[in-house]
């Protein structure tokens, strides 16, 4: 209509508008975060933009070059179709297995039609007023009607395909789809923020995993579980180490930190269940970290989700006192200290949870910790203690430990 091109730059959470007269920017428009695919709508004259880290669409005005509104979507949001047919779009939320679909008169969702594992390709067909949908793990295609359903000749994924047990389905069991230390984990996403749960060194705990399939245990062939993964690390690509069980192989560990002293896994059938006990010690502390599990079946269907913030490992609490001691002869510490009473107030001001305000200096000083830079994603952990699920003295631990690794500085 225009003359002008758009393009979605991911990274700098904007797009580009092209002239083509004169092949240069003429416009830069501000959307989402991680923006990612992109369509033009001829019938409104509309460009959509699919924003993966917002999980929304930005509407752009072709006449304006601004953003009109943004539609909220599934998880993950990555690729994005036109129906010229109807004047809807198709959004594929690849971390909710669904498409989302927009009518371009009301700019609205009308519809979520489930696909497959994965959804990141979308393509509509004009000649038969179809939309195909690529699911990358569940290596198959599903076929949606524009009348909004599965078309009943659509490329439908494996009817087995394994999930994390919990949830309403298997609610008479009681049964959590983690277990870390014996407390139960509900993940009814796949991103899912958790209160963390301390462990210490040299203690045995087990990470329990309940991976269900419908075809039975059996079909479970692979579960891995990755970790190390501080802050706003959450991707498996982020993790350096895992520990993954192999139907029929041995358990590989990858620990280039020699963070365990043991690890083993023993799986257990029960039902249409897999148990599987991830049995760890801990030779040395971790900050805080997330979790990402992994696990596919014999068709390779796959399974991931996110456990944020889940665990964060501590010396034993005897050692709490005599660390605090030879922390206190370091060179690093000063010579005076705040009462605990005291430290929960400072605490609570430099994570935003009073009026005042202190800087990371200050908090360092109360500790009796010489810096002034704490990572910005520590500032979460603030809300543990305000809550008390996490103690001032394993607010201090870590901190210490992050001082000495040279992480706050």
């Amino acid at each position: 209509g225009k003359g002008e091109i758009f393009v979605s730059n991911e990274g700098s959470n904007n797009v580009s508008v092209i002239s083509d007269a004169t092949n240069t920017v003429s416009a830069t428009i501000t959307v989402g975060s991680s923006s990612t695919g992109i369509t033009y709508d001829s019938g409104t004259g509309e460009v959509y933009v699919v924003n993966e880290g917002s999980n929304n669409v930005s509407v752009i005005n072709d006449t304006t070059n601004t953003v009109s509104t943004s539609i909220n979507v599934g998880t993950t949001p990555v690729e994005i179709a036109y129906d010229s047919g109807k004047g809807e779009l198709y959004v594929g939320n690849q971390h909710s297995g669904t498409v989302s679909v927009i009518s371009d008169s009301t700019n609205a969702v009308v519809s979520t039609v489930s696909v497959g594992l994965d959804p990141v390709e979308v393509a509509y067909d004009s000649g038969k007023g179809e939309v195909f949908v690529v699911n990358e793990d569940s290596h198959t295609i599903s076929v949606i009607s524009d009348t909004g359903s599965v078309a009943p000749h659509g490329g439908d994924y494996s009817t087995s395909h394994p999930v994390f047990a919990g949830g309403a389905e298997f609610a008479s069991n009681n049964l959590y789809p983690l277990y870390i230390d014996g407390k139960g984990i509900e993940l009814p996403q796949y991103s899912n923020i958790v209160p963390t749960t301390v462990l210490h060194t040299g203690s045995p705990v087990t990470i329990r995993v309940e991976a269900y399939d419908n075809e039975g245990p059996q079909s479970i062939q692979h579960v891995g579980l990755f970790m190390n993964l501080p802050g706003n690390d959450t991707n498996l690509s982020d993790s350096d180490t895992q520990i993954v069980w192999e139907k029929g192989q041995p358990l590989e560990l990858i620990d280039p930190h020699h963070l365990f002293s043991n690890a083993d896994v023993v799986s257990i059938p029960k039902n249409n269940i897999l148990e599987l006990d991830y049995n760890v010690t801990f030779a040395k502390p971790m900050p805080i970290s997330s979790i990402v599990i992994r696990m596919w079946n014999q068709y390779r269907s796959s399974t991931d989700v996110q456990v944020l913030d889940a665990i964060q490992v501590m010396p034993p609490n005897n050692l709490r006192e005599q660390i605090s001691s030879d922390l206190t002869q370091d060179n690093k510490k000063g010579t005076t200290s705040t009462p605990q009473s005291d430290i929960m107030t400072i605490i609570k001001k430099w994570g935003g949870y009073m009026p005042q305000s202190v800087s990371d200096s200050q908090l360092l000083n109360s500790m009796g910790i010489k810096g002034d830079h704490i990572p910005s994603w520590f500032v979460k952990t603030t809300k543990w203690v305000a809550d008390g699920s996490f103690t001032v003295g394993d607010f201090e631990n870590a901190v210490e430990y992050m001082h000495d690794k040279g992480i706050i500085r």
